[in-house]
């Protein structure tokens, strides 16, 4: 697909052509073909959070073998993807768009830029 500025088109069309029946026709066209709207892009942002309670977790008893219900200690903190464009909370696992403003969070994450400038990766 190659996206075309209409208004510009019109307007090399008005001064070339005039209103002439091929220029009209093409006009036409112009005015009732469907537009497409730009993409805003983004990317993700993961952020350190306060984290303020225990976490639960289902495994099994290394003891007993009983499916049993883990309480794990509380974390300081821990990572929680956002978007780069408003702002919004992402799930987990967020999908190629932001639910709350359509951005596509197809940009690297920025903690791993972090992470490349550290050395890490």
């Amino acid at each position: 697909m190659r996206l075309i500025d209409a208004d510009r088109l019109s307007a090399v069309l008005q001064k070339n052509f005039g209103h002439t029946g091929g220029a009209a026709v093409l006009q036409q066209l112009i005015d009732i073909a469907p537009t497409v709207d730009p993409v805003e892009h983004g990317h993700v942002v993961w952020r350190e959070r306060q984290f303020t309670g225990p976490k639960y977790q289902q495994g099994t008893c290394l003891k007993c073998g009983q499916e049993a219900t883990f309480i794990l200690p509380p974390m300081e903190s821990d990572e929680v993807p956002y978007c780069s464009a408003c702002g919004a909370r992402l799930s987990d696992d967020f999908q190629d768009y932001c639910p709350k403003c359509g951005a596509k969070l197809d940009g690297e994450p920025e903690h791993i830029e972090a992470w490349r400038e550290e050395g890490r990766t």
